[in-house]
């Protein structure tokens, strides 16, 4: 095989990336995983606005509800965890979108705001292909 029918097959084999629209709110306390989601959404067609924790992500909300299509919320945060602002944001917008998004799967708490809401789960590290079709799953349920 060439090497342009290799890269041709190695092609089919990567699932097709949506583009997106519409306002995201990234809430991460590290500053390097808020902004690669930043560019990654970006990258993706999204507009984005970032928070560093759980009370700057509510500052944020109340001040963009109307636009905000759904939030990136990581779980474990200082000042207020990711389980406390999606509390929050939940009683600002009983139907807001949330993905949350975690180094760690088995949390108690995760699986806490799961059942009370959230729409789905983002692992960590996640890649341009994985964070690009959770939230086209999201916003396309809310259609």
């Amino acid at each position: 095989m060439e090497r342009a029918d290799q890269a041709e097959a190695a092609k089919e084999d990567i699932p097709a990336i949506e583009s997106g629209s519409g306002l995201i709110l990234v809430v991460d306390d590290d500053p390097v995983v808020r902004q690669l989601a930043e560019e990654a959404l970006k990258i993706l067609g999204y507009q984005v606005l970032t928070a560093a924790d759980g009370l700057e992500a509510l500052e944020v909300y109340r001040q963009h509800q109307a636009e905000i299509r759904a939030v990136l919320l990581d779980m474990a945060m200082p000042v207020m965890s990711g389980r406390e602002a999606f509390l929050e944001l939940q009683k600002i917008n009983p139907d807001i979108l949330v993905v949350m998004s975690s180094g760690f799967r088995q949390d108690e708490r995760l699986e806490e705001v799961m059942q009370r809401g959230a729409r789905a789960f983002l692992q960590k590290p996640y890649d341009l292909t994985s964070l690009a079709q959770t939230m086209t799953q999201v916003l396309r349920a809310r259609l």
